[in-house]
């Protein structure tokens, strides 16, 4: 068993902490809706409603990006989705999620970015041990580029959960987020 910090109100986990966390949220049934749920409280919080392109990885930050999407949509908000690798590559809460998802979904491509004015990351957690490549990178760094408003969900896709470092030095690559959801 992995220690947890005493004052939680003002807690910083490890990944390993976290992923602790995660199961034991897993194994007392916690709802799976309720970290998407707290990012589209934040988006709806933040901003008027606007285009939304959600971007998903393949495990449980896309799950949550996937629940946001739902959520955001049921309000009026127009959403679209990117997954990184298709609908076949998601696991877990993603997999379970994806199915819920009845909107738009595309291959993640620097085109979704085209008329969004705000980005959800979802592609990565906290666990990402290496630096972002393939379409991942050329994505992050158009929103970089063109300094789109971004939401992370759990950390910054591109950035060591422990560290708080991009993964790949001064070659890495992370999106300047306006703000980060994270959830214990």
């Amino acid at each position: 068993m992995v220690a947890m910090p005493d004052n939680n109100d003002q807690a910083l986990l490890s990944v390993e902490q976290m992923y602790a966390a995660d199961s034991a949220a897993i194994a007392s049934n916690q709802p799976d809706i309720a970290a998407g749920s707290a990012v589209a409280e934040q988006v709806i919080k933040r901003w008027p409603k606007r285009s939304v392109a959600v971007l998903c990885g393949p495990g449980n930050n896309g799950g949550d990006g996937l629940v946001a999407a739902r959520l955001l949509a049921a309000e009026g908000w127009p959403v679209r989705v990117a997954l990184l690798d298709g609908k076949s590559a998601l696991t877990g809460d993603a997999a379970v999620n994806g199915k819920r998802w009845r909107g738009e979904t595309v291959a993640l491509d620097q085109e979704v970015l085209d008329g969004d004015g705000l980005i959800i990351d979802a592609l990565f957690g906290a666990g990402l041990s290496r630096p972002l490549e393939g379409a991942a990178r050329r994505v992050i760094e158009t929103i970089n580029h063109l300094r789109l408003d971004c939401l992370a969900v759990d950390v910054p896709s591109g950035v060591d959960g422990d560290s708080g470092e991009v993964l790949g030095g001064d070659d890495g690559v992370a999106p300047k987020s306006v703000a980060t959801v994270t959830f214990f």
